[in-house]
């Protein structure tokens, strides 16, 4: 189908972004995926369908970040609020803090503050009871809880006593209940919370 529609508008960036998703998620169609996406950007330089799956296609098949986190930045400087963009922007810039051991100076601010920005968009999509607000660009693959997930895991393993506090504090702002999104989430909210105690007393 996605062939055809490239066949019948061969320089159309809709279609050859479209054709380009679906072969990466073909393993064995890396380089037909990477070509599609790449003639999509040739017709549309802004395309947001190509930009965000080519990185993530450079990240999570072709393990380049850094080509990745280009094609990412792209992406979120015309469209900011392009939600799976921001998590995976964030994604990589904690790439390099997974790999050493934990520091005083813990994560990137800016990953942090990407993370923020998709689960409040997310808990607005979710439990807000309205519409997301405008220019909110969602993926139906980013869930509250996994996002959720992902934050407090990586900040309970790398992040500053300051970032823990700064999650505790994010959390509380954005009346996120987070044991109605997942048992395993508040138990590590609890530990971050003791956490900061601790340091406090």
């Amino acid at each position: 189908m996605y062939h055809r529609a490239c066949e019948l508008s061969p320089g159309d960036a809709t279609s050859l972004s479209d054709y380009g998703r679906f072969l990466a998620s073909q393993t064995p169609l890396i380089e037909q995926a990477t070509q599609a996406l790449n003639a999509a950007l040739e017709a549309d330089p802004n395309c947001e369908t190509a930009l965000y799956h080519l990185g993530a296609l450079q990240l999570n098949k072709l393990d380049d970040a850094s080509s990745a986190e280009l094609l990412v930045r792209r992406l979120l400087h015309t469209s900011p609020s392009h939600m799976a963009g921001c998590q995976l922007l964030a994604r990589l810039l904690v790439i390099p803090c997974k790999l050493t051991k934990a520091s005083k100076d813990g994560l990137p601010d800016e990953a942090l503050e990407l993370y923020e920005r998709v689960l409040s968009g997310l808990k607005e999509k979710e439990f807000g009871g309205s519409s997301p607000q405008p220019g909110h660009s969602f993926s139906k693959n980013l869930s509250l809880k996994e996002t959720l997930l992902e934050y407090l895991g990586i900040v309970t393993s790398k992040g500053s006593n300051h970032q823990l506090l700064r999650v505790v504090t994010f959390l509380s702002s954005a009346q996120i209940d987070i044991s109605a999104v997942d048992l395993e989430a508040d138990r590590l909210l609890q530990g971050m919370k003791s956490t900061v105690l601790g340091k406090r007393n």
